[in-house]
């Protein structure tokens, strides 16, 4: 090397060499919705579980509610009724979930 120069190693063109490694980035290949939900699911599973343990600790502190779901449900003397309410609650839930998806698409 010549007196006085020194090395210039930011001068080094590395493209051919990059180049040679066919090297795609994963982020490229991976498409972002994959992220979003592997972070919303957990999240949402959180909310209805402390939603749940809310609406069962509200619950037992009204024990009129119990009254009233002891006699809708009971098995034992009146079957049909009790398959009814059940069958109600589920209709009214799927028409609310219905109703709330029209409401917001629309």
């Amino acid at each position: 090397m010549a007196e006085g120069m020194t090395p210039n190693f930011n001068s080094f063109n590395w493209a051919p060499i990059w180049k040679s490694f066919n090297f795609t980035p994963i982020f490229f290949e991976i498409p972002s919705a994959n992220f979003f939900w592997a972070g919303m699911i957990p999240s949402v599973w959180l909310w209805l579980n402390l939603a749940f343990i809310t609406l069962t600790t509200l619950m037992t502190k009204n024990s009129r509610t119990f009254e009233v779901l002891f006699y809708m449900l009971d098995v034992e003397e009146h079957p049909v009724r009790s398959i009814g309410f059940v069958a109600a609650c589920i209709v009214t839930g799927i028409y609310g979930i219905g109703l709330g998806v029209k409401i917001l698409v629309a």
